[in-house]
């Protein structure tokens, strides 16, 4: 009886144990940045939040496009263009536990700053309140004459 080629009942068994490839997380060198994915914009584009401070156009470079997807709020690796700062090409997505390691490594922050339009960052949406009273203000309202 000839051998089997292609193995047995056990013959998966160790490939499968082993886990496979572990591959190192990247970390950004100069010409790179971290960013969120803000929106999906199609045709291989989406808008991204660099944690620089600037939102940029990536661009999902070619051998990504259909082997890794890339959804809302999923941290990437953008390149920079030394041509055109607005533009990226996103290189790399961040597995959650990717994450946690750039968060432990200390190159991200550990909590999103919530951002406003006004100012500052408040925690309760964009909001102070303050007890102060506003001198223009009547003191009586009447209902009758609304």
């Amino acid at each position: 009886m000839p051998k089997t080629k292609k193995g047995g009942k056990k013959s998966g068994r160790k490939r499968r144990e082993d886990g496979g490839d572990k591959k190192q997380c990247p970390f950004a060198t100069e010409d790179q940045v971290y960013g969120l994915v803000d929106k999906l914009l199609g045709d291989r584009r989406v808008a991204v939040k660099c944690i620089d401070g600037v939102e940029r156009l990536g661009k999902i470079r070619g051998a990504m496009a259909k082997r890794v997807w890339i959804a809302r709020g999923d941290t990437v690796l953008v390149a920079l263009r030394s041509f055109q700062d607005p533009k990226g090409d996103i290189i790399y997505r961040y597995a959650p536990e990717e994450v946690s390691t750039l968060r432990k490594a200390g190159e991200i922050m550990a909590e999103k700053p919530v951002e406003t339009a006004g100012g500052p960052s408040l925690p309760d949406g964009g909001f102070e309140f303050t007890d102060e009273v506003l001198e223009d203000l009547p003191e009586e309202v009447d209902i009758d004459a609304i």
